[in-house]
């Protein structure tokens, strides 16, 4: 009998909840294409239109439904889950409002997502869940798997529930789990090192970084050619605009408003040149985004496009000219959205944080200081825009490189679909 791979997922393939079709669908079309194994999807949450999901997938909504129903109850139960109190005690003497609120959602996921699990799967199946993020779902799986014959765990880790000092006072909930889960899945060769440095055993951690389908797919071999009319690689300053491409939640932690401040800073310095900043997102820090925009000089035109699909995204980087993208994080994992610019031959300025050199140097872009400054913003906008043409068309053909290199999706996920089908097919001979 084929395993089962059960990929737990936050609301993929819904839509509810913002950014995930765009990580896991490119890596849902390649697992899909494994005869090893079945494959089903059970999202945490339905709310919003599904996507639709690739041929012999399956989409398990029970999940969902179990964690909305019994929510209040996993909520106010959440304390008798084994271990909360020594993890309750750890967050309050490390972890402020914010580690102590994790550490109870976490067990309230976990309640429900173990009682759906004990009362839906089938005990004589192989199964290998998958969960897209380490959570209560990954908590209660790793409880699962200790008692069921031929079941395991692997997890992915990103950014948000994996570095400690994403949050203040630096903290993450049930670090312990590492110990219990077959495979922990870093997305960068630095999150890789951090969970090596944390203590993980080494042969429990393994890099699979994601990647992303080619912008230009849809325009033939050329599409990236810096020749090629109406390209998002057309030589620059067709029209004598220099272009400037942002894209992320417009959350403190993506520093938006100072992307706004350093372009705004950058006009005002050359007032004979034209500028346009486009920014696709929003999020509560987008009022102090319009205030900067508000003291825009003539010469710059600002276009915050707002929250997008992602599909909007990859047709503006495939169909307009961009001069530059920029990302000015305190904190990432490794960007897609940086994976998208390279695809598009771009140059990148962006801080360098979590995994972001291993997508941006000197070769494709600038890498600034974690805590890069507006006035440094606006001198690596000034190397990159008002470069001469040579090293501009080197730049974005070194992003390209890298993209074919590093994060092309069918390399990358058709990679951890052979590690997925070898570690499903080992629980059939335990």
């Amino acid at each position: 009998m084929k395993p089962l791979v059960v990929l737990v997922t936050s609301h993929h393939p819904h839509t509810g909840r913002g950014g995930e079709v765009m990580f896991v669908g490119p890596e849902l079309e390649r697992l899909a294409r494994e005869p090893a194994f079945d494959l089903c999807i059970a999202p945490l949450a339905t709310a919003g239109a599904a996507v639709p999901v690739p041929a012999g997938v399956t989409v398990d909504r029970s999940l969902a439904r179990r964690v909305a129903r019994g929510r209040i109850a996993d909520f106010a139960g959440a304390w008798a889950w084994p271990g909360f109190g020594a993890e309750w005690r750890r967050a309050v003497r490390s972890g402020g409002l914010v580690g102590i609120a994790r550490v109870w959602r976490w067990a309230a996921q976990a309640r429900a997502v173990e009682a759906w699990a004990r009362a839906r799967l089938p005990r004589d199946v192989p199964v290998l869940f998958y969960t897209y993020w380490r959570g209560g779902a990954t908590l209660a799986l790793a409880r699962l798997a200790r008692d069921r014959p031929r079941t395991a765990v692997v997890t992915r880790v990103h950014g948000y529930e994996l570095y400690e000092d994403r949050f203040s006072p630096p903290f993450q909930p049930w670090v312990s789990m590492y110990r219990e889960v077959d495979r922990v899945v870093a997305i960068s060769a630095h999150g890789r090192d951090h969970l090596l440095a944390c203590g993980v055993d080494a042969d429990r951690v393994v890099l699979h970084r994601l990647g992303i389908d080619d912008v230009a797919d849809a325009s033939g071999p050329d599409a990236h050619s810096l020749d090629r009319p109406g390209s998002a690689v057309t030589a620059r300053q067709r029209d004598g605009t220099h272009r400037i491409l942002s894209c992320s939640f417009v959350l403190p932690l993506k520093r938006v408003p100072r992307i706004a401040a350093a372009v705004v800073a950058l006009a005002k310095r050359h007032p004979d040149a034209r500028f346009e900043w486009t920014h696709f997102g929003d999020g509560p820090d987008m009022g102090q985004v319009r205030a900067q925009a508000r003291g825009a000089p003539a010469n710059l035109a600002v276009v915050l496009a707002g929250p997008q699909p992602n599909e909007a995204v990859r047709r503006h980087l495939r169909d307009q000219p961009v001069d530059a993208f920029v990302l000015a994080s305190t904190h990432e994992g490794l960007p897609v959205s940086i994976q998208e610019a390279l695809s598009a031959s771009l140059p990148v300025i962006a801080t360098a944080v979590g995994g972001v050199p291993e997508a941006v140097g000197s070769d494709n872009g600038v890498l600034l200081g974690p805590d890069a400054t507006v006035q440094e913003i606006v001198q690596a906008l000034e190397r990159v825009l008002f470069a001469a043409e040579a090293d501009d068309a080197a730049r974005r053909r070194a992003s390209r490189t890298r993209w074919a290199r590093d994060f092309d999706a069918e390399r990358n996920h058709t990679a951890f679909a052979d590690a997925l089908r070898a570690w499903a097919q080992a629980l059939q001979h335990p």
